[in-house]
């Protein structure tokens, strides 16, 4: 009975884990196609004689350079803390294997 319980907290978890990494990878994919879009329009408006306008190229390509930074961060993070969990399933499990004996 315990055992079917914690197969089926299990796999919550691990579907809860999957549905999170497929929203995490669409939004990367989707700030991407719209970084660059923005990225390539500028570049196809900008003055290149202007230095007022290689400022704001220059401004703006480091926040989104941070920013970019700070989102792998971000799923690098969310990536760890996936597998504790994994892991402290594991863990669970086998303690009550243990108790079982």
């Amino acid at each position: 009975m315990a055992e079917n319980r914690l197969d089926e907290i299990r796999g919550k978890a691990l579907a809860r884990v999957e549905r999170s990494e497929r929203h995490l990878k669409l939004g990367i994919i989707g700030f991407a196609i719209l970084d660059t879009s923005f990225f390539v329009a500028f570049l196809l408006v900008m003055d290149f004689s202007d230095k007022l306008h290689l400022l704001i190229f220059m401004a703006s390509s480091g926040f989104y350079l941070l920013l970019l930074l700070g989102l792998i961060l971000l799923g690098l993070q969310v990536k760890r803390d996936t597998q504790l969990v994994l892991r402290a399933i594991e863990l669970l499990e086998e303690r009550i294997e243990e108790s079982r004996k």
